[in-house]
């Protein structure tokens, strides 16, 4: 009882400035401080969390501390959903307590959550990004710059009588999804280049540093000059070897753009802003309708590409060059 008590404590004085701030709010944007310093990277601020949301569906942000303890955390939320009152309610990924035990407590609220359309329960709607169309376009952009001898000799690899560069996939693990990328990769990578340049190594396992490092190596010896890191938790190891030894890395976790220099050529950037109009459009349409019962339909996000600002206006003259989209 007494953590209900400290977080109540906690909590009045920002949700009253919220009260004061957005009247009648009705859907709630409930984001751990994890994904809040994420977004402000990507210059995404508390005004810019707001704009989606039409008259008619205020939206309210609340950043919760950092907390650990799931129990302390959902006591947090539950203080937070009482007196904000909300229909609509968009859970952040990284928070410390279980959103199915959340959502089940809420029957009458619909949660948004990043979560495959397939698990999704009756009061959850899903929200997923559209990784397999940036793979593509991924492919397809890195295959067109390889052939431009602007960009070979930018990145060091137009010296004559040495190997074509090629491309690398390192893979920690794999699933369905997983693999679903790859193709996509390949398959926008083979519209400009000859996709049998690509090289695959999988690891195996997230922790193996000794083996990641091998397969490095191994590329390296075959002429690799770019790799799509499917590494997840081994992705800064692998990143620290690339800017140590030499080598490009097109990623998918956020990086921060001063951490390994011009080591990260592509960030493959879930945009959070877009989900949320769309999350925002949803609720719009669906906010007086009875939606109990109903079997929701997901939300899909777009993917960016985000190039290296040393990269980007070369990049761009050439993709422009090459008519290919979303650069």
């Amino acid at each position: 009882m007494h953590r209900r008590i400290w977080a109540a404590i906690a909590l009045s004085v920002t949700v009253t400035i919220l009260n004061a701030c957005s009247p009648g709010a009705r859907f709630l944007l409930y984001i751990d401080p994890y994904q809040l310093e994420l977004l402000k990277a990507q210059g995404i601020d508390r005004r810019a969390l707001a704009q989606p949301f039409a008259k008619d569906l205020r939206g309210r942000v609340v950043i919760p501390p950092l907390l650990s303890e799931a129990e302390e955390a959902l006591a947090h939320f539950e203080v937070v959903a009482e007196r904000a009152r909300p229909d609509w309610v968009y859970l952040s990924a990284a928070h410390p307590f279980d959103p199915n035990a959340v959502s089940a407590n809420y029957p009458d609220i619909r949660f948004f959550l990043e979560i495959p359309p397939g698990e999704a329960r009756s009061n959850q709607i899903s929200v997923t990004y559209d990784r397999e169309q940036a793979s593509f376009d991924a492919g397809e952009a890195i295959a067109a710059l390889l052939q431009d001898p602007g960009f070979l000799q930018s990145i060091g690899a137009e010296e004559a009588g040495t190997q074509p560069p090629r491309v690398g996939i390192l893979v920690a693990v794999t699933d369905q999804n997983i693999e679903a990328q790859i193709a996509a990769f390949r398959e926008g990578f083979s519209r400009r280049g000859d996709a049998q340049s690509i090289v695959r190594k999988d690891i195996g396992n997230i922790t193996d540093r000794v083996k990641a490092r091998r397969l490095l190596e191994m590329m390296k010896e075959e002429a690799v000059a770019i790799v799509l890191l499917k590494t997840y938790v081994l992705s800064g190891f692998c990143l620290e070897y690339l800017a140590k030894e030499g080598g490009l890395a097109v990623v998918e976790e956020p990086i921060s753009p001063r951490a390994y220099g011009d080591t990260v050529l592509l960030v493959l950037e879930d945009d959070f802003l877009a989900a949320l109009g769309r999350m925002a459009g949803y609720a719009a349409a669906n906010i007086e309708r009875e939606t109990s019962g109903r079997e929701a339909q997901p939300v899909e996000g777009p993917v960016l590409l985000r190039w290296n600002e040393s990269y980007r206006s070369l990049v761009t003259s050439v993709l422009e060059g090459e008519g290919v989209n979303r650069p």
